[in-house]
């Protein structure tokens, strides 16, 4: 990306991760390859581990969490320790957190 930051997109449609892609790609600098990568969690279950693995094996900085219950927790998984999850949206039927996500021994900031 423009300022060196790394993308991995998540979905569970190729079309629209290659869509995605296609529109990110003007933006890298360099021409680095690697620094847009894409998950399909339909294909990977694992998809928070998957998300580490692409960045070196460390979790990511940051992610926008659409999803809602059935995916927040892998969000959490998937950052590294004083990584942030914003969540922009909740596209299911409101519950709260999993407590076995809050006792994971990340700190996690809930804000409204």
């Amino acid at each position: 990306m423009v300022t060196g930051a790394k993308v991995i997109l998540t979905s569970s449609s190729q079309t629209k991760l290659d869509r995605a892609k296609g529109l990110l790609e003007p933006l890298v600098r360099n021409q680095n390859i690697n620094a847009i990568q894409t998950i399909d969690y339909s294909k990977i279950d694992a998809w928070d581990q998957e998300a580490k693995k692409l960045n070196g094996g460390k979790g990511v900085d940051f992610v926008i969490e659409i999803g809602g219950r059935g995916t927040i927790g892998r969000s959490v998984r998937s950052t590294k320790p004083g990584g942030l999850v914003a969540v922009s949206g909740y596209v299911s039927t409101f519950k709260s957190i999993d407590d076995a996500v809050l006792k994971e021994g990340k700190f996690l900031l809930i804000r409204q």
